[in-house]
Formats: C-alpha cells, sequence, structure tokens
C-alpha cells in the first residue's frame, strides 16, 4: 500500500479522533483498522457537518475551486467572489443587463440567458473582439452537459461590456454585459484560466449544509458499492430519469453494469477534488452539479481524469440524473 494514501487516511482520521484514540486504532487493527475507521467516517454525513462547520458553503462545496461568479437574474446583478482558506471573499459586484426575454434558454435566438452552472472556457481580449462586446469578454460553457441531453440550443453565451461606439438597448440576446470599466475592473479580479464557475439564477438562495453533507456522504456509500461490485446498492443511487452522457438510458444502463458488476473485478477508486455546486432551475427541484478527479485501477482498465454528474436531492435521498 502507498505510503502517501496511509498518510491521507490517518489526516482524516486524525481530525476527527484525538491522538491517543488514533494510537488506539491502529494498536489494535493496525493499518487495516485505520482505512476501516475513515470508510466509516466517509460514508457519514456527521463527519461532513463537522468538517463543514468552519467552510463558506452558502454557493456550494469546493476543494480545489479558486473563483466563483454569481449572477442574480432578478436584479439582475453580478457578484465576484474567491475562495481563500475555506472562505469566500468578495472581489466585485456590478449591476448587468441580460436577455430581453424571462426564464431559461431553451433554444436558439430565444434572448434568453441560461439559468444553470458553467465553466469559463476562455477570456477574449480587445483585439479579438468586435467593438460591440466592448474591450473584454469572458466566454461561458453554455450549452453544458444537462443542456445537452435537455435538447437546448445556442451558443455564444458571454459575459462582455458595451459597445465602444454608440448606445445599445437595456438587453441583449442572451449574454450577461455590464458597464465598460466595471468590466475592466472585473476582468483584473478574476485570473483565466484558473478554476472558476459562474452560477446563473433567476433568485437567491443559500445551499443548506445538509444537502452538501448528504451528496458527499452518499458519494462514498455510491463508491463503496461500485469498488465492491454490489450492483443492487449502486443502481440504486441512479433516478429512472437517469441519462449517460452520450444519451443511454437507465435499461441500456441497467443491463451494461450488470454485465460488468457479474466479472467481480479488484478495483481500486480514489475521488479528489470533489466540487458541489447548486444547479438553479424552474422545476422546483433540488439539483446539484458535482465534478470530481477519479482514479480507477484494476487489471484491465485504468483510468485518471474528471468525473462529472447531475444530481437531484429527492426524499432525503440523492439520485444521479447524469454522468460522464
Amino acid at each position: 500500500m502507498e505510503v502517501g494514501f496511509i498518510r491521507y487516511i490517518i489526516f482524516l482520521i486524525a481530525i476527527n479522533l484525538s491522538a491517543s484514540s488514533l494510537m488506539e486504532h491502529y494498536r489494535s487493527s493496525g493499518v487495516n483498522g485505520l482505512i476501516k475507521k475513515a470508510e466509516e467516517l466517509l460514508i457519514s454525513k456527521e463527519y461532513w457537518l463537522k468538517k463543514m462547520e468552519n467552510i463558506d458553503t452558502e454557493f456550494g462545496y469546493y476543494e480545489d475551486l479558486e473563483y466563483l461568479v454569481f449572477v442574480d437574474k432578478s436584479k439582475p446583478s453580478l457578484e465576484l467572489y474567491k475562495f481563500e482558506n475555506s472562505k469566500l471573499s468578495s472581489l466585485h459586484k456590478s449591476d448587468v443587463i441580460i436577455g430581453k426575454n424571462k426564464g431559461h434558454k431553451v433554444k436558439e435566438g430565444d434572448r434568453k440567458t441560461p439559468t444553470g452552472v458553467y465553466k469559463i472556457v476562455e477570456k477574449k481580449e480587445r483585439a479579438d473582439l468586435n467593438q460591440f462586446y466592448g474591450p473584454l469578454a469572458f466566454v461561458l460553457s453554455y450549452p453544458n452537459l444537462f443542456d445537452k441531453l435537455k435538447k437546448r440550443t445556442g451558443s455564444g453565451i458571454w459575459i462582455h461590456g458595451m459597445p465602444i461606439k454608440g448606445d445599445r438597448e437595456l438587453f441583449t440576446r442572451g449574454c450577461v454585459a455590464f458597464n465598460n470599466d466595471e468590466l475592466l475592473q472585473f476582468g483584473t479580479k478574476l485570473e483565466v484560466p484558473k478554476s472558476s464557475l459562474v452560477i446563473l439564477s433567476e433568485q437567491e438562495f443559500k445551499v443548506p449544509k445538509e444537502d452538501l453533507a448528504l451528496i458527499l456522504s452518499s458519494l462514498y456509500k455510491w463508491l463503496d458499492a461500485w469498488r465492491d461490485s454490489d450492483y443492487k446498492t449502486y443502481i440504486n443511487f441512479y433516478s429512472e430519469n437517469f441519462l449517460r452522457y452520450d444519451g443511454k438510458d437507465i435499461k441500456w444502463f441497467k443491463r451494461y453494469k450488470s454485465r460488468v458488476f457479474r466479472k467481480n473485478e479488484v478495483k481500486e477508486i480514489f475521488f479528489t477534488n470533489i466540487n458541489i455546486a447548486p444547479y438553479p432551475n424552474r422545476c422546483q427541484k433540488t439539483l446539484y452539479r458535482v465534478t470530481f478527479d477519479e482514479i480507477y485501477k484494476s487489471k484491465t482498465l485504468f483510468f485518471q481524469g474528471k468525473k462529472e454528474l447531475y444530481i437531484e436531492i429527492r426524499k432525503e435521498k440523492m439520485e444521479i440524473l447524469v454522468e460522464k
């Protein structure tokens, strides 16, 4: 077993146990006892609630996110935050203008600003821009995976400025725009391509820590079932409305996973850099976008990369709607 992994396990346990308790676990059960204790903690809501006591979780839970942009479409306004030592620091706030029509963007040309969670994928400087968009623009990842599976169309959703020459109407075709002077200030504070997310919402909100603890503990229960080839427990985390990234539905997915799990292959799976963002929507559902770095090792497969889930909390249970 890797020394780094053992140290990681001991660290996880140490923040919940006294040094003497930690040593007793090691004396009575060795390294395997420490690992078992860590696994018990990771599937516990109480562990995660304690871990989050001094963490700002108003906009979700983030382990490796540096910047968060929140756009409240009801005002409309934009606020830029930076994460420093698990605390949110507000760097910039401005009034903005958004799409002419209200609601979530569904199709090309509907003049609506999306509602959801998006990455900033590119920063465009003045030399690369039509003067209509001002001196600076940030390109968003609309449509994201969730949008695509919902058959939503359109593209070119940006955060940008005002025309350098002439005036413009007080609406956009779906983008988020604000005064050029404030845009330039915003641009000096948001470093691209460092990790950042933009949440576009119909209203203000506050994420309950209980939701986040439920998701985190459920992720590790899902991981345990996956690692142990426990098909029944594993598949119970998936919604009947589930779609895989390629559009495959839950019936296909159940058949596929049943075949894979019957092999009962020995595997190691690790999650790191977990980020959980609330996913605003007009359906009155409690949705979240979950991403993490995954390492998967078995005799027949090695994978290391980013995992993306869209989940719903329903009847105090995490249900996976989309997976990539």
